[in-house]
């Protein structure tokens, strides 16, 4: 939905208010709008590459991790990358600390757990 046709609408539910039984609050209207207008939380895992610019051996390891968090099912890859010395991975994700956890398995099985640093990322609006 429009987020600019969406604050308007809330703010006009906000002001009417709902004071019957059986008619939803105004708190519990805005909540559930903006509950809806979050996005998930995303968890960006780097692995350091063999090189400043990734080899055809990190590209290869950097598929066989997306394959992974896909076959474990931790969520949604986003985006993947490299550059600058290192391999990313980008994945949406429901509770950052599990996705983590998990993440954390993979990279220690494929044996580059040293090298692997995790960030959250803020969530886009």
């Amino acid at each position: 939905m429009n987020k600019s046709v969406l604050l308007p609408s809330l703010i006009l539910v906000l002001a009417c208010g709902g004071t019957e039984p059986g008619v939803q609050s105004a708190t519990e209207i805005a909540r559930e709008v903006t509950t809806g207008m979050r996005t998930k939380a995303r968890v960006q895992v780097s692995v350091k590459a063999s090189a400043e610019e990734p080899t055809q051996e990190d590209l290869e390891l950097r598929k066989k991790i997306e394959d992974r968090i896909e076959q474990e099912n931790i969520r949604r890859l986003v985006s993947a990358g490299g550059g600058a010395g290192f391999i990313d991975i980008t994945v949406e994700v429901e509770n950052t600390a599990d996705a983590i956890d998990k993440i954390q398995e993979i990279v220690r099985s494929l044996d580059v757990a040293r090298e692997a640093s995790f960030k959250v990322l803020p969530e886009e609006q």
